[in-house]
């Protein structure tokens, strides 16, 4: 609106709008200044009295106030139009004023107010224009004057003296700024940064600042032109130094005097020195306000009495976890080790971030995390997004035999705006993606996400992330030339201007703002060369973040900030060509909701490869594949929301995880932690962290090509070994059904064999289960993409956003996990399970509530974070659960729940709770492990590969052992007893049928028999199937290998590959080999572990054995 105003303001001046101020540049200020200076000399020469009288009716409050009292008390004219206000009474009104925001003051005050207030704010301004040039023309005698009068302003310091004695009264000296004098939150001085003119700092709330001397600049702000909003940052910075008194304070109004004057001979013309420059350099606007947003982060001086980020009301009510052995069990889980911590500000980041299985010791429901929330989302956000790609894809692949990655590209060109007519199955998926990011932003500005406001997209509506995938881009590199970087820069510039059309005019304003000299069309054709040249060496520099995989890499702009510094930009002109590119000013904030540089990405060149002209699309340049794009998105979006929703990471003050870990660290210097401990205790609190917002992903150092052959271990290894793992899921149906009573299981144990047939196809026919699967996120594991469908017993959903550098050999290899987790049965039993186990649970409560008692013991209520505690007569949260599916819920014959309709209840944090719960319910009876029931080590590219499928037998012991034993002790043994017998008799099948299967086809088959059923293994083989016993199982393999001189317990699945190979491979070079021998080599074979496969590989190496003999 500025930029407009100060266009028309030109254009009615009849000055062209590359002049940046309306006067003739052939006759200098200087030459002005002098002149005004020897008429003086002529006439009698005023004393300082004289300056003094005149700068006290500039510069005091009351004086400028009286003198703009005509802007107070008159009422407004009529309003010049546009038409009215010609170009000649434009210039008549501003006769005489030089100041560009004078002038545009004035013929908006005849705009808005008529001719005649205008004609008195014009003389007013003259007036002041007149005595700035005297004081400069009488030197420093006129800087003094100036600089007494600024000092000795009676109201400025009566306000100043004033605050002075509060702050000190109320905080005992002036330490961090207190809301009531801060008035406003660092959003509102992020607001600020660039707020260049008076009216900009005053609409966005110069409050930030708003200590007395920022108020009382404000008034100055108001009715003079030559005080902008960076004099009131500056009053607002300098003026913190109340705290120490007057004479600080008087300190500070000589600084201003002094800031002042130097800015008035700098626009008078006047050469300063090199300290004096550098001085009022370091003191301008911008860079104060820089200054201030910087300190008043790092002391967190904005705080809100009520905001979600003072951690330190929510620490003080932090109590320990139940459950015995807390030291063995720290060793295993992350968030055990941070709960136990003696630091209230660690336990509360374990509570925020990690899912607490036994409960508090306390009694109060358990909080739920981060992690969850996160899970829950991307989970729900993955499997509509799964059911329409699949749907689609499958519908354009019949119709134009087109493959998958053909149409992945297209639609994440559709979403792009690339392809403004796609096919229409193409144009489903795309318009689903714009829907589902959008509805993911509006969850990030509910839940106050840091940087996501209501109009955070609007000029976004193509929005995608933009991921440079360097796969593609060093492939180009080495067809165009390895050091010839000219077609990209050229695709670069060409994206950036038709990207924006203004962008000329916007170069221009950012050229003139600090010109000393008239900027000519070759200084802006020369500026956007060079911005184009800094962000290419941004996308093509090599020197990544360790761990950044070949695909996927969007850089952010600190980068390009680094980047454009190392070409020699100045900082002036770096903020500039940001606030260009992205067309806003730079905040902190969630990277998905950072400005970054807008561009066409449409935008196309021609160049030469091979003697050919071929055609270079900035698309070539970027990751295409819509499902790489999509979980980015979603990946990144559900941690920041999850850390948003518990308070950390939103746009309130003080809410950082910077913070939080910065007040951990306060309180350990006060308990005087013994350093290990603080260090072990930290560690746990970034890893949690790490694993929410995907650093696991990039942080640990690994060589890309590391990181790569030991991915690619786990899913040759995943794919051999894990052919029977549906039978092991199995197991976890007495947690899915013998939880709840005999009646809930009468009424829906029958729909199990249908919910699992139906999870195959993902269809789902009954209403309550359609529901529940939306709010949950869960039961679509069998529709889900390779990661969802085939890492849960490996202890992940995802620990980065990205796939990775994949190539067609890892595309082979994700096929044949898919088909191992689908054809085991994992995915499948997966998804009948939690479904099971999900209407048992939203069953149970409808049935509680017609009953009118809760649906669950107290102590599994607190694990499942449901308060059943009434404080002061008010209902409790599950009172008010059973209160909302009484009025909303349907039901057939008046007990059969058909809907709970949780969409339309009127509670909305019963229902957000309710909802949480049913997915807490589900991932803890048919386990999902949490990040924080892992150690950090286990979660390492060493340890996830080394330790493959033990993550989930180690996470078991807080989710699982730990959780049913505290119910035990705390008055559920009945229920815990029941689930366990049931578990050992699951046992007992599974691994009957197990074995039987695993005996088939050999020529011992009577032997392995007998020695798989006796008593010993028979017992290790159950426990081993029981969730809740299998670290118990695990313990006495390990012990017992060790006393017997084995590692079987330990030898990780990878490592078995490569011994496998290496004796297999001896074997068959000396030529002979014995059945067991070709059992062994049968074991590499991807897929050979599953039904049928096995039994058949077993007769073969039978008669293998005898050929050989």
């Amino acid at each position: 609106m500025a930029e407009q105003f100060s266009q028309q303001t030109n254009s009615l001046l009849g000055l062209q709008k590359e002049m940046p101020l309306p006067f003739s540049t052939i006759i200098s200020r200087k030459d002005i200044n002098a002149e005004i200076a020897a008429s003086k000399e002529e006439t009698e020469k005023m004393d300082f009295s004289t300056l003094y009288g005149m700068a006290i009716d500039q510069e005091w409050i009351v004086p400028t106030l009286h003198n703009n009292s005509f802007r107070l008390t008159n009422a407004p004219e009529k309003p010049l139009s546009e038409k009215e206000l010609t170009p000649e009474v434009a210039k008549q009104l501003t006769k005489g004023l030089l100041d560009q925001r004078a002038i545009e003051d004035v013929l908006k005050m005849a705009r808005t107010s008529g001719v005649n207030l205008a004609m008195k704010l014009a003389d007013n301004y003259r007036n002041i224009q007149r005595n700035n040039e005297t004081f400069a023309s009488y030197g420093l005698e006129g800087a003094a004057a100036v600089g007494l009068a600024a000092m000795t302003d009676p109201a400025e310091i009566a306000a100043i003296t004033t605050l002075t004695a509060g702050i000190t009264a109320a905080t005992g000296g002036i330490g961090t700024v207190p809301t009531a004098v801060a008035g406003g939150t660092v959003q509102t001085v992020r607001g600020l940064k660039k707020a260049y003119s008076v009216s900009r700092a005053l609409k966005t709330g110069f409050a930030v600042g708003a200590l007395e001397a920022a108020s009382v600049e404000s008034i100055r702000a108001k009715f003079r032109y030559d005080v902008d909003g960076g004099d009131v940052m500056l009053a607002a910075l300098i003026g913190g130094s109340v705290g120490g008194g007057l004479n600080a304070a008087t300190m500070t109004f000589a600084k201003r005097a002094k800031i002042k004057n130097l800015a008035r001979r700098n626009a008078a013309g006047d050469e300063l020195t090199a300290d004096e420059l550098r001085f009022l350099e370091e003191n301008d606007g911008d860079a104060l306000t820089e200054r201030m947003i910087d300190e008043a982060e790092a002391r967190d001086d904005f705080e809100e009495p009520e905001a979600r980020g003072d951690f330190d009301e929510e620490a003080e009510r932090t109590v320990q976890q139940r459950g015995k052995f807390k030291e063995l069990r720290a060793k295993n889980s992350s968030f055990v080790r941070a709960k136990k911590s003696d630091n209230k500000y660690t336990r509360l980041a374990a509570d925020i971030q990690g899912l607490n299985s036994t409960g508090n010791v306390d009694g109060s429901a358990v909080r739920f995390s981060a992690s969850e929330r996160k899970t829950n989302i991307e989970m729900s956000f993955r499997t509509q997004f799964d059911r329409v790609m699949n749907v689609a894809r499958k519908e354009w692949r019949n119709e134009t035999g087109g493959k998958v990655q053909e149409f992945n590209v297209l639609v994440s060109r559709a979403v792009r705006g690339i392809d403004e007519n796609p096919h229409p199955a193409v144009r489903q998926v795309a318009d689903y993606v714009q829907e589902s990011h959008n509805k993911l932003a509006k969850m990030a500005v509910d839940a106050n996400v840091a940087g996501f406001y209501s109009d955070t997209f609007r000029d976004m509506p193509n929005y995608l992330p933009r991921l440079f995938n360097y796969d593609k881009i060093d492939s180009l590199r080495t067809k165009l030339g390895r050091t010839n970087d000219a077609p990209f820069q050229e695709l670069v510039e060409k994206a950036i201007r038709q990207g924006q059309p203004q962008l000329l005019a916007n170069v221009r304003r950012v050229l003139e703002a600090s010109a000393t000299r008239s900027v000519t069309d070759a200084d802006v054709d020369n500026f956007i060369k060079r911005m184009a040249k800094g962000y290419t060496r941004t996308i093509l520099r090599n020197d990544l973040p360790k761990g950044h995989a070949g695909r996927g890499v969007e850089f952010n702009i600190e980068d390009l900030q680094r980047i454009m510094s190392d070409e020699g930009f100045s900082q002036t002109d770096i903020d500039g060509i940001i606030d260009t590119l992205t067309r806003t000013t730079t905040v902190k904030a969630h990277k998905r909701a950072r400005p970054r540089v807008v561009l066409d990405e449409s935008a196309t060149i021609e160049v030469e490869i091979d003697g050919e002209i071929q055609v270079l699309r900035f698309t070539d340049l970027l990751e295409e594949d819509i499902e790489n794009l999509n979980s980015a998105y979603i990946f990144q979006m559900s941690g920041a929301i999850g850390l948003a929703k518990n308070g950390v990471n939103t746009n309130d003050a003080g809410s950082s995880m910077e913070t939080l870990l910065r007040k951990m660290d306060d309180e350990y210097d006060r308990l005087g932690t013994d350093a290990a401990i603080r260090e072990k205790e930290i560690q746990a609190v970034k890893f949690m962290y790490d694993g929410i917002t995907g650093r696991l992903g990039f942080d640990d150092g690994i060589p890309t090509t590391t990181r790569n052959s030991l991915r690619r271990m786990r899913e040759f290894g995943f794919a051999t070994y894990m052919g029977m793992s549906g039978m092991s899921a199995l197991m976890e149906i007495s947690n899915a059904v013998l939880e709840y009573s005999i009646p809930v299981l009468l009424r829906n144990t029958p729909r199990l064999g249908g919910l699992i047939r139906k999870a195959r196809n993902g269809q789902l026919e009954d209403g309550l289960m359609r529901e529940l699967e939306v709010i949950s996120g869960l039961g679509g594991d069998v529709i889900s993409g390779k990661t969802t469908r085939s890492t849960r017993y490996e202890g992940i959903l995802a620990d980065s956003p990205y796939k990775g550098d994949y190539n067609k050999w890892d595309e082979g290899l994700g096929q044949l996990r898919e088909k191992t987790a689908l054809l085991s049965g994992l995915s499948t039993v997966t998804a009948g399970l939690r479904r099971l186990s999900m209407l048992n649970y939203a069953t149970t409560w409808a049935r509680s509530m017609r009953q009118g008692k809760l649906p669950f013991s107290e102590i599994k209520m607190e694990q499942l974070g449901i308060s059943t505690k009434r404080i002061n007569g008010q209902p409790s949260m599950a009172d008010r659960i059973q209160s909302q599916i009484r009025e909303k819920s349907t039901f057939r014959n008046q007990n059969t729940l058909l809907s709970l309709n949780v969409a339309e209840w009127s509670d909305k944090e019963a229902a957000e709770i309710f909802q949480l719960s049913v997915f807490r319910e589900a991932t803890q009876n048919v386990q999902e492990v949490n990040i924080g029931s892992v150690s950090p080590f286990m979660r390492s590219e060493v340890g996830k590969t080394f330790f493959q499928f033990l993550s989930f037998t180690l996470a078991s012991v807080e989710q699982q052992t730990m959780r049913l034993g505290v119910r035990f002790a705390k008055g559920d043994a009945a229920t815990v007893s029941k689930i366990m017998l049931g578990a050992v008799f699951m046992g007992y099948m599974m691994y009957t049928a197990r074995v039987n299967l695993n005996a088939a086809g050999r020529s011992d088959r009577e032997d392995y028999l007998e020695e798989r059923f006796s008593d010993l293994n028979l017992a290790k083989g159950i426990f081993q199937q029981i969730g809740a016993a299998s670290i118990f199982q695990y313990i006495m393999e390990l012990t017992t290998g060790a006393m017997a001189g084995n590692t079987n317990a330990i030898t990780p699945p990878a490592l078995s590959l490569i011994t496998n190979g290496f004796s297999t491979a001896a074997n068959l070079f000396e030529g002979e080999m014995t059945e067991r021998e070709w059992r062994q080599f049968t074991r590499l074979i991807p897929l050979s572990s599953l039904y049928g496969v096995r039994q058949i590989l077993n007769g073969l190496a039978q008669e293998a054995a005898r050929f050989t003999d």
